[in-house]
């Protein structure tokens, strides 16, 4: 499985770069790889995953994600000051719900079936009237 965000890109999409200086380089990795592996528990219902190509809008999700894990071991006061946190948490498995659920699409990736391939064949069966 492969991380969707980098520990460089932590502090452009998800949290201030002082917030992690004093955490450990193994924490931030451990708590990007959980978030990536959330990701793919909901983007392989309609993409092969690990993405090859990555959207920013997965990157901003999964960075949230980390963001929300990293803190949780870490500390944070998720009904006071730090409410953002779960909010965005929730907004990014939100997103990837509506992935799952085709509400959203991923651009890069073409899972629309081509005009036609929905059909449905309606049969009334025999009748014996």
């Amino acid at each position: 499985m492969a991380n969707y965000i980098t520990i460089d890109e932590l502090p452009k999409l998800g949290i201030r770069a002082e917030f992690l200086e004093d955490v450990s380089v193994e924490d931030i990795e451990t708590a990007i790889a959980a978030a990536s592996s959330e990701a793919d528990c909901y983007l392989s219902a309609l993409y092969e995953t690990s993405l090859t190509t990555v959207p920013m809008a997965v990157k901003l999700h999964v960075a949230k994600c980390a963001v929300y894990h990293l803190l949780s071991v870490e500390g944070f006061d998720p009904r006071g000051s730090d409410t953002i946190i779960v909010e965005n948490y929730d907004r990014a498995i939100r997103f990837f719900k509506d992935l799952q659920k085709s509400k959203q699409s991923l651009p890069a990736y073409a899972t629309a079936p081509e005009k036609g391939e929905l059909l449905v064949a309606v049969s009334s069966g025999t009748r014996r009237w």
